[in-house]
């Protein structure tokens, strides 16, 4: 029961997004804002996370490798 309701409520909280009205920009440059080049970097944290995945998958390989 509670795995439904948390999923429920999973479901509904995402789905609320979709519902939020468009800004008052319109969506003519690559960011959907006014600005022509987009001033957030959007691989930089990207990379990160994946770097820090792969880090911590090569950690866990390497500490099953040792338990055998």
């Amino acid at each position: 029961m509670i795995k439904y309701l948390i999923s429920t409520i999973f479901i509904l909280f995402a789905l609320s997004g979709f519902s939020q009205p468009d800004g008052p920009f319109p969506d003519d440059s690559a960011c959907g804002g006014p600005f022509e080049p987009c001033p957030i970097p959007l691989d930089g944290g990207v990379s990160i996370l994946i770097a820090a995945g792969l880090i911590y998958g090569g950690k866990k390989v390497n500490d099953l490798n040792k338990k055998d």
